[in-house]
């Protein structure tokens, strides 16, 4: 058996966790179950939503991610508080005052688990900011992870930009990293990593044409939004793959997730949670049926 036959979990693994806001309910669900079948990650890439779950496991906090996803409620990440500058219709305030009982940076680095990438827009700059958080001594480590995460997550005209300070680079301004679609999986790969796994909250019949309806055509919208993020980083990647001998598997649930991405409703989120801890099992049964480079 060659290297790029083994088991997944056997060499190590870059997860990247797109955004997708309540479907991140199901993603939360899958990588919980994969971390308790005992598949260790060498590097996570989270963006929105996929950044508050990679963070998670970065801090080893999975019983509370648990929590959060059974639990949830939309008042726990929107509350009405509009502004017009910049132009918002949801508190930022508040949305710090929740994480912040979900963020734990100093546990993070004592623990020491990972490498974490916070994927963000920084729109000071028009271009996407990845913040990294490293598993060594002496190694980078980018401001403040609560400000990272509530830039990464703050949707366009929903919430406010976040500014933080660019380590030497001149002042951020930090908003959801969905909107410049791209992942540098580069740096995770010249650290090691050589099985890199997307979670995608999409499944590929919602990437088809729209049924007639409003509804459905934004939805449709949406989910190739997200896709976007993971064609245009294999895309990118595709060239190393051969060289280096890594494998690129996208992992998607096993029908499509009816869920208001918005709306965070509590029921939604707890069956899309436990269909994600269902779903891992076809991931680690059968890799290679989601193997695309």
């Amino acid at each position: 058996m060659t290297t790029e036959d083994s088991p997944l979990g056997s060499r190590p693994i870059a997860l990247v966790l797109p955004g997708g806001a309540a479907l991140g309910s199901w993603q939360g669900g899958c990588l919980y179950a994969l971390a308790q079948k005992g598949i260790s990650f060498h590097s996570i890439f989270g963006t929105s939503i996929g950044a508050l779950n990679g963070c998670g496991y970065f801090q080893d906090s999975m019983e509370r991610m648990w929590k959060v996803w059974r639990d949830v409620r939309g008042s726990d990440f929107f509350r009405f508080r509009p502004g017009l500058n910049p132009v918002h219709i949801f508190s930022q305030r508040h949305l710090r005052e929740y994480l912040s009982g979900h963020v734990d940076e100093e546990r993070a680095r004592r623990l020491k688990r990972c490498w974490f990438y916070v994927i963000s827009t920084d729109i000071a700059h028009g271009k996407t900011h990845q913040a990294v958080y490293s598993p060594e001594t002496d190694g980078p480590w980018h401001g403040n992870l609560l400000d990272h995460i509530l830039g990464s997550i703050s949707i366009p005209l929903l919430l406010p930009p976040v500014p933080v300070d660019g380590n030497g680079s001149g002042p951020l301004l930090l908003l959801d990293g969905n909107a410049k679609s791209y992942v540098n999986l580069l740096p995770a790969i010249e650290r090691g990593a050589r099985d890199i796994v997307f979670l995608s909250v999409v499944h590929p019949a919602e990437l088809k044409r729209p049924a007639f309806g409003l509804r459905s055509y934004i939805g449709t919208l949406i989910n190739q939004f997200l896709q976007g993020q993971i064609d245009h980083s294999l895309d990118a990647a595709r060239l190393l793959a051969k060289d280096k001998g890594l494998r690129f598997f996208v992992f998607h649930p096993e029908r499509p997730l009816t869920i208001s991405p918005l709306s965070f409703k509590t029921a939604e989120c707890r069956a899309a949670f436990d269909g994600g801890l269902a779903d891992a099992e076809r991931l680690l049964a059968n890799p290679e049926a989601y193997r695309v480079i």
